[in-house]
């Protein structure tokens, strides 16, 4: 699943964006979960911690959170409060292109089998 986040996250936003991830592992059940990152300004520490918890919660699932077009200053702070080391490197991509590209890797191929939607380009790999 992708998503964009316009808005910094922060302790008063974080319970809100916490929902909405929540919503698409128990719900969904999708396990992946790509977010466009290029609209946040801004992540304080309860934020970060509250994106680590969630990416925890979907490793567990056999997925993660992953973020694509992170601000400098935001990607910045990210590596410097450990944000990045604690999800991991692989979790963060400059690109939607390329966050797509690694992430297809992951995928459950059974399900893939199953969507009709192909609409990425990687879609073409399954027959």
């Amino acid at each position: 699943k992708i998503i964009r986040i316009d808005m910094s996250i922060y302790f008063g936003s974080i319970n809100y964006i916490q929902r909405q991830i929540q919503q698409i592992y128990k719900h969904e059940n999708i396990n992946h979960v790509l977010v466009i990152s290029s609209g946040i300004n801004f992540i304080d520490l309860s934020g970060a911690e509250a994106l680590i918890t969630e990416n925890n919660q979907l490793m567990l699932r056999g997925g993660g959170l992953y973020f694509s077009g992170l601000k400098p200053s935001v990607n910045e702070f990210a590596v410097k409060t450990g944000l990045v080391s604690r999800i991991g490197e692989g979790h963060f991509f400059v690109s939607k292109k390329i966050a797509i590209e690694e992430i297809f890797k992951k995928l459950n191929r059974e399900k893939c089998l199953q969507c009709e939607a192909r609409v990425f380009d990687e879609c073409a790999e399954i027959p």
